[in-house]
């Protein structure tokens, strides 16, 4: 498993952040399919941030935004992109 995650804050209330994640294949088991060994997969999430005053932030974010299919346990699949 391994990510990368940039971060950049053009001024000082507003941050665009962008991230990558992976995940090799790996060994899983239920009852009704027993051992199954479930692919790999990769992702990629973004966020933004603004500072409206102090203590109020307003976030906006997007996650799996290729909308690429993956499970990260037997039978829960990735829901598609979210935001």
């Amino acid at each position: 498993e391994g990510g990368l995650r940039v971060r950049w804050r053009p001024t000082r209330t507003f941050t665009i952040e962008a991230s990558a994640r992976s995940v090799g294949r790996v060994l899983d088991s239920s009852v009704p399919t027993g051992d199954r060994f479930l692919p790999g997969w990769w992702r990629m999430d973004l966020a933004a941030r603004y500072q409206l005053r102090r203590g109020l932030t307003l976030t906006v974010a997007g996650d799996n935004l290729l909308n690429l299919s993956y499970e990260e346990a037997i039978g829960v699949p990735s829901g598609g992109p979210a935001a």
